[in-house]
């Protein structure tokens, strides 16, 4: 964290008194950058209750923060601002922060990074902690990414959610002091360290019918799009949660083949060149936006956002991962484990959404379907236009799990130009579900709810 000697001007704020304190403490004549430094100040502690809101509080700042560097106008800027601000204030009233740890001692050859990555494998949660605090005081995100991805990337630890994590701190660079946020991961994957994934137990002649029979010249891209979105379904989990959800599907034959036949014939000699895997995971992260918009719309807000956001992440990480078959693995596992668990039909054919009729701002309070139609048909001088509206209103409500989502087909559209419309639609649907939810009339009294971290 940079050094800074002045009282916090965030700290202290009550959740239903952001915008008059906000107001008050002069915030808007605070930079960005300074602003969400101190924002950080208050959430890079991890809590002694550990929750949902807990675990997203560092996805949800950096996400926060890039969506903020896409607006213009004052208005925008400052109700995206005021929600860091509140975003912050939950935070600190949701528990107390766990104390931070002594200082790291004693000799040995390894570095604290080695030292960190050491705790998380052998679940040493403390020591996790511990030294997650002093590589971020020592070492810049961009020497720390790396290594942390390439050991943590199989784990399910954290939820799985370390590849958006590390992939949102990726994006920012040393813009703000996003190691400082570590801890709370580092726990969360230490305290999962023996939940990993592998190669799913399956016999090497066993094949899911239709998915090992390709049609001629099918292309790696159409090979992991089609299997995910033709994955068999085995229904939920009896337990919550993403760990659960991944462990449950693995355990059954249909959907570990919809996984293990499209690794097989494309890395059983090699490891897929860089642009292979490239468009693997691009039909990975594709199938994910298909879906928010085909399966069903109670499942949006959380399931299927978390069916983009986890490969997605995995997708932007892909510079700096060292093993590309492990990164298909972990992003297509992911991703056939939502569908398994709570998909309803195989999807097959083009998308088919209505015609829109209206205008992106209009669909948005109308329906998500002719929400994202009209995303789907923006025409190319539009599209500046459109990608700051959706930052907008994601940036405006108080979810994590929507600025995540947001941010990630905003830059899955950048990455896979190809698949631009379709992360546009995608992203307009699930902004669609919100801005119906919380209407614009209501958004003073959604700045303080008094369940954002519940």
């Amino acid at each position: 964290m940079r050094s800074n000697s002045k009282p916090n001007p965030i700290a202290g704020i009550p959740p239903d008194e952001v915008a008059r304190r906000y107001e008050d403490r002069a915030l808007a004549r605070v930079s960005d950058v300074a602003l969400f430094e101190r924002v950080i100040e208050l959430v890079a502690r991890p809590k002694r209750r550990t929750n949902s809101y807990a675990l997203h509080i560092g996805m949800e700042t950096m996400a926060r923060f890039r969506l903020l560097c896409r607006l213009s106008g004052q208005t925008r800027r400052e109700w995206a601002r005021k929600q860091a601000v509140a975003m912050a204030s939950a935070y600190q009233h949701l528990d107390e922060d766990l104390p931070a740890p002594s200082p790291a001692v004693g000799g040995g050859s390894k570095n604290p990074l080695e030292r960190l990555l050491a705790a998380v494998d052998v679940g040493e949660v403390d020591d996790a902690d511990r030294y997650a605090g002093l590589v971020a005081s020592q070492m810049t995100s961009d020497l720390l990414i790396g290594p942390l991805a390439n050991a943590t990337l199989a784990h399910l630890g954290a939820a799985g959610h370390a590849p958006i994590f590390l992939s949102l701190a990726h994006r920012v660079g040393t813009a703000l002091p996003t190691m400082t946020m570590l801890p709370t991961i580092a726990r969360g994957l230490a305290e999962g360290t023996q939940h990993r994934l592998g190669p799913a137990s399956v016999e090497d002649d066993q094949q899911l019918p239709g998915v090992d029979r390709p049609e001629q010249g099918e292309s790696i891209y159409d090979a992991f799009n089609g299997a995910l979105l033709r994955a068999p379904h085995v229904g939920p989990a009896a337990a919550g949660g993403i760990r659960a959800t991944v462990e449950h599907a693995m355990r059954h034959t249909g959907p570990a083949l919809a996984i293990e036949q499209p690794l097989r014939r494309w890395t059983r000699d090699r490891a897929p060149t860089r642009a292979a895997a490239h468009a693997a995971l691009a039909g990975v992260v594709a199938g994910a936006a298909r879906l928010m918009l085909e399966e069903p719309r109670r499942d949006a807000k959380y399931h299927w956002t978390h069916c983009l956001t986890i490969p997605q992440g995995v997708w932007a990480l892909s510079p700096v991962l060292e093993d590309r078959t492990m990164a298909l693995r972990v992003a297509t596992t992911l991703a056939v484990a939502f569908v398994a668990t709570k998909g309803k039909s195989e999807i097959r054919g083009p998308l088919d959404l209505p015609d829109g009729g209206c205008p992106l701002a209009e669909a948005l309070t109308e329906d998500p379907t002719l929400a994202a139609a009209a995303a789907w048909q923006t025409p190319p001088e539009a599209v500046g236009q459109v990608h700051e509206q959706l930052a907008f209103e994601a940036s405006a409500r108080n979810d994590a799990h929507l600025v995540k989502f947001v941010l990630a087909c905003l830059d899955g559209a950048a990455m896979n130009r190809r698949d631009a419309p379709l992360y546009r639609a995608a992203a307009a649907y699930l902004t669609s579900i919100w801005v119906r939810e919380v209407p614009a009339d209501q958004l003073p009294e959604h700045l303080h709810s008094r369940t954002r971290a519940s």
